[in-house]
């Protein structure tokens, strides 16, 4: 779920998933994973009998009045309905349980998830004891012990990186979608210090060799996580053709 920022402090945070621990009992679905970013979130829950909606209808519904009473917001707080993929295989479970760990990592904000308190990473594997989190039942679903668990999700994140695309789970079956992709200007920046370059210079226009190889750097990466190709453009300080252009020159 994404729009304008939902989460400005701590204390949003903080109120945020007490709401959620509170809505899963009253409506009986264990949360897996989570992950609460700048100004959306992501969790992987189990659902019991009644419908996800309601529950997340009225816990939703709950978190936008106490963020417009505590921060004199007037209007929706979430722009668009949630999405709610479906993971139907267990092979897809690790998978997923990295990717919703690994989003501040991927936005540029830590370099290891376990320095992001807002997620639950920590509590799976041990670090810290996380109420939210219903450890036994995800555990049951793998057909592991808690130690088994937790050594095959540190196993994956072993192997993961910051890189990492992520995947869309529905009808279990997965497919690529648009990331929790970093700023466009980060995407830049990290581009243009790999040649050297300053992330300013790399948008001002500038041509020359280097700047084309980290242009397509940074465009390769761009057309990675989603954007799309007027948004690439504009980065650059460009038309959409000349974006077009030098991808195709390298080809």
């Amino acid at each position: 779920m994404e729009g304008r920022d939902i989460f400005r402090d701590d204390l949003d945070r903080g109120t945020f998933v007490k709401m959620l621990s509170q809505a899963k009992k009253a409506h009986d679905f264990h949360v897996f994973a989570y992950c609460l970013m700048g100004n959306h979130f992501h969790l992987l829950v189990q659902v019991g009998e009644p419908p996800l909606y309601s529950g997340m209808h009225d816990f939703l519904t709950r978190y936008s009045q106490y963020f417009n009473r505590r921060h004199s917001h007037q209007g929706h707080l979430f722009q668009s309905r949630y999405t709610a993929p479906l993971c139907r295989q267990d092979s897809y479970l690790r998978t997923l349980l990295r990717y919703i760990h690994m989003n501040p990592v991927r936005a540029g904000l830590v370099m290891d998830p376990t320095d992001w308190s807002w997620s639950g990473h920590n509590g799976l594997i041990g670090r810290t004891i996380d109420p939210l989190l219903d450890l036994s039942g995800l555990a049951a679903i793998r057909g592991e012990t808690l130690a088994e668990l937790r050594s095959a999700y540190l196993e994956s994140i072993a192997g993961s990186t910051g890189d990492d695309i992520g995947i869309e789970y529905a009808d279990g079956k997965a497919d690529k979608i648009l990331p929790d992709a970093p700023p466009l200007t980060l995407l830049a920046r990290h581009a243009a210090s790999k040649f050297g370059l300053d992330g300013e210079e790399l948008c001002g226009g500038k041509r020359g060799r280097s700047f084309s190889a980290a242009k397509l750097a940074f465009i390769e990466q761009a057309h990675r996580h989603g954007y799309r190709l007027k948004e690439i453009a504009q980065t650059l300080n460009c038309s959409p053709a000349a974006v077009t252009l030098l991808r195709q020159r390298r080809s």
